[in-house]
């Protein structure tokens, strides 16, 4: 298992480098000095990545227990990177909605002369 004194320690190189902890999480290592946690699995027979995020970030004992909540919704057959992305959609749509309420707002204020 990974320690924080090993991720801190981490030295970058050429190509990009995995540093293994368990259950399929691990850090990616980029040339550019970035440390992304990522948990690898499978869901319905096809291997999926989720990204967890940058470490200092997202510290190893969070990246962890997203793993293991990831990890757990993988075996209740829930895919966390679609759900993730249904999320994402959805937050989008809402901005949408919210910013063309403003603009109608705005312009019947403009029509009533206020």
């Amino acid at each position: 298992m990974l320690t924080d004194i090993a991720v801190r320690k981490a030295q970058v190189r050429d190509k990009p480098y995995k540093m293994f902890d368990s259950n399929g999480l691990f850090l990616l290592v980029t040339p550019a000095g970035g440390k992304l946690s990522r948990f690898r699995y499978k869901i319905g027979g096809k291997e999926k990545l989720l990204s967890i995020g940058p470490y200092p970030e997202v510290m190893l004992s969070a990246a962890r227990d997203a793993r293991d909540e990831a990890r757990a919704g993988a075996q209740a057959g829930r895919d966390s990177s679609l759900v993730r992305r249904q999320l994402r959609a959805q937050a989008a749509n809402y901005e949408r909605l919210s910013t063309s309420r403003r603009s109608i707002i705005r312009d019947i204020d403009t029509n009533l002369g206020r």
